[in-house]
């Protein structure tokens, strides 16, 4: 979670925030007060540091298990990709909530700020996403977030009629595509036929269109879509490319958008021109 969320947490006054989510109150416990533990380290070694124990060196969930160990706690101090050399205005500190108990406080309105982060402080460019802030970079305090969950909420309301009988529809092309390879070809892959299963269930579920108006968007709409989330998150997830290479040209800098934009045009026509 990003600093500047936590240090809201502990300085906000709760009467100028908006309506949160109610959390049950824990009984009251013996237990001393503890000052969150954890160190950033020296400014940009620090950051490098971590970011290599994360990358390279451990990986990400060998990376928290030995901080939990070391500092006795679930919640702690440390720093989070991405981070330097080219991540202007991104900053890596963070304290890690890591147990159910604490995880659930993210969820109170009164104490947390959830505007333009996705992982750490760090937010893909909007021109991913047509220019705009989608709902997951608006804090809930923003006019803007409520119109976008309500439309949100009305949308899955609206499709919820037909999600039995779309999903049904795209397992039956599911498995009759399995059915089809492995009658061919002696084996099947799995990964590309669910993919598509879900694209399109979601599509006709979701915004009433069918992939198979398009045969591109049929065939690999799944493919553009996972490229169009893979360039937005890279900079942030581990790859299993040899070190250091990975580091030096997977985790340096964000990506461009012009790398997506064919797809995301594409997507975009498909729903405009295809959806209720």
């Amino acid at each position: 979670m990003a600093t500047k969320a936590m240090t809201k947490m502990m300085s906000m006054n709760p009467s100028s925030s908006q309506q949160s989510l109610p959390i049950q109150s824990q009984p009251s416990s013996s237990l001393p007060i503890r000052s969150i533990p954890g160190s950033y380290g020296w400014p940009l070694l620090g950051p490098i540091s971590d970011r290599l124990d994360y990358f390279w060196f451990q990986g990400p969930e060998t990376f928290f298990r030995q901080r939990i160990d070391k500092y006795k706690s679930t919640v702690f101090r440390t720093n989070v990709p991405p981070t330097f050399p080219f991540f202007a205005g991104v900053n890596p500190n963070v304290v890690t909530v890591l147990d159910c108990k604490s995880f659930a406080h993210l969820f109170d309105m009164e104490i947390m700020e959830k505007k333009n982060v996705l992982v750490g402080d760090f937010m893909p460019s909007v021109n991913f996403t047509g220019g705009f802030r989608t709902c997951a970079y608006l804090d809930t305090a923003e006019p803007q977030h409520a119109k976008l969950k309500g439309f949100a909420l009305a949308l899955l309301k609206r499709s919820s009629k037909v999600w039995l009988t779309e999903l049904l529809a795209s397992l039956d092309t599911l498995w009759d595509t399995i059915d089809t390879n492995i009658s061919e070809k002696g084996s099947a892959s799995y990964l590309v036929p669910l993919q598509q299963c879900f694209f399109k269930f979601l599509s006709k579920a979701l915004i009433g269109a069918d992939p198979a108006s398009s045969s591109e968007i049929s065939k690999s709409g799944y493919a553009m879509l996972d490229r169009w989330l893979f360039f937005q998150l890279l900079p942030t997830i581990k790859i299993g490319v040899l070190q250091p290479l990975e580091e030096i040209f997977l985790h340096s800098f964000a990506y461009p958008t012009f790398l997506v934009n064919g797809d995301y045009r594409k997507i975009y026509e498909f729903v405009k021109n295809e959806g209720d």
